[in-house]
């Protein structure tokens, strides 16, 4: 072998190092803005002259801190009114293994807002685990939120469900 093909092999093995780095740091870097999507749908079925009946309809706001969570589509809030009956937030949750959260639970906490008092009037936690999204009522009236089984909702309530976008 002369001192030309051991000068070509090592610019070879020096470019494929630079590939390999390169590519490690890419992956690395796409690895932890890698996220999934969820949906939140809120059925308003409160009737006038029923308990928390809101003419204007709630609003979801998310609040607090979130675990492993990117951020939640329309941050201000979603409206739901009684005219339509069904609104949904979108929210962005983390599914990077790097940083182990496609393993852990994703939660971000959410407020349900009266839009005639906009006071607080209920409190939940969305979550999310290998693939399953769960609700969970922190605080508010009985029987207010009610967990809605795919499409199937409770009459005279404010129905909540949660669905994941698995593309």
């Amino acid at each position: 072998m002369n001192i030309n093909s051991t000068l070509r092999a090592g610019k070879l093995i020096a470019s494929k190092s630079l590939v390999y780095i390169f590519g490690v740091l890419s992956l690395s870097i796409m690895g932890n803005a890698f996220g999934l999507d969820g949906t939140i749908e809120i059925k308003n079925v409160i009737p006038p002259g029923q308990p928390y009946y809101s003419e204007n309809g709630y609003t979801i706001k998310a609040n607090g801190d979130g675990k492993c969570m990117y951020g939640v589509y329309n941050p201000a809030s979603y409206t739901a009114t009684y005219e339509n009956g069904i609104g949904r937030v979108r929210v962005h949750y983390n599914a990077s293994p790097s940083h182990g959260c496609s393993v852990k639970r994703s939660i971000q906490n959410f407020d349900v807002i009266n839009n005639d008092t906009g006071e607080v009037t209920a409190k939940f936690e969305w979550s999310t685990v290998l693939r399953s999204c769960y609700i969970v009522v922190k605080e508010g009236p009985a029987n207010f939120i009610v967990r809605v089984k795919r499409r199937h909702f409770e009459p005279n309530r404010l129905n909540l469900d949660c669905f994941l976008d698995l593309m």
